[in-house]
């Protein structure tokens, strides 16, 4: 027997352990929020914020992606790590890709193989899709870009999956490198999203958490590094332990 879980009760979990009672089945009767989503990755040890973001100073370091510097961070990977979680956080992108676009098509799936845990969420995701849709995934070469050596026709009708928007970016610029004309479905589906709510070409996405409070910066304006904080990717565990300790 399923038993549903609430928002209340969910938010009244003090613990990691306390979410192995948790199951897709769990929700089936609703979307998350993305405070319920914050708060299970609070307990995953996943979430960060700059110490004082009004008084920058070079003792505390800050994130950096790319060209891009954050005052906050959602680490999804430490969710998807468990095998119950990342199956609650796909089936919730699904039914919210589902809601949108019932009968969208979907041939391919495209995430990044930077991290097991995003290329086992796209497996969630094309098992969900069924029809024969296959999982592609970009590699990430000596320079740090994405790359796309795979085999796709230009008329498959492609799904990015994301961490978050610099990983869809990056993965579309490499799919277009092979095959410029490539077909894009409407939509994306990006695990988190910090700062403003934006859109990859005019084309709207799907997250499950979205932090709007978080500050992003290109590094050359970025008031952080100005004052001399250290900058760490976030997304690699070497950059994540330094920001987190």
């Amino acid at each position: 027997m399923t038993i549903l879980i609430s928002k209340e009760k969910l938010m009244g979990f003090k613990s990691l352990e306390e979410l192995w009672v948790l199951t897709s089945e769990s929700f089936s009767d609703r979307i998350l929020s993305y405070e319920e989503i914050h708060y299970i990755l609070f307990l995953c040890r996943g979430i960060w914020h700059y110490q004082n973001p009004e008084k920058p100073t070079a003792d505390f370091p800050h994130a950096r992606i790319g060209d891009i510097c954050f005052d906050g961070y959602a680490q999804i990977d430490k969710a998807l790590a468990y095998n119950r979680l990342r199956h609650i956080f796909t089936d919730q992108l699904y039914r919210m890709l589902r809601n949108d676009h019932r009968s969208l098509h979907i041939d391919r799936v495209i995430t990044s193989n930077s991290a097991t845990s995003i290329m086992h969420a796209g497996q969630d995701i094309c098992r969900m899709i069924g029809k024969g849709c296959q999982l592609g995934t970009t590699k990430i070469d000596e320079t740090g870009a994405a790359v796309w050596d795979g085999k796709m026709t230009k008329a498959a009708y492609v799904l990015q999956l994301g961490r978050q928007i610099f990983d869809l970016t990056e993965d579309r610029k490499a799919l277009r490198a092979v095959n410029p004309d490539q077909s894009f479905a409407p939509v994306s589906l990006v695990m988190t999203h910090m700062g403003p709510m934006t859109s990859l070409e005019g084309v709207p996405f799907i997250t499950l958490l979205h932090m709007p409070n978080v500050r992003t910066y290109p590094s050359s304006e970025c008031p952080y590094c100005k004052v001399g904080s250290p900058t760490h990717d976030p997304r690699f565990s070497q950059g994540w332990f330094n920001l987190k300790g």
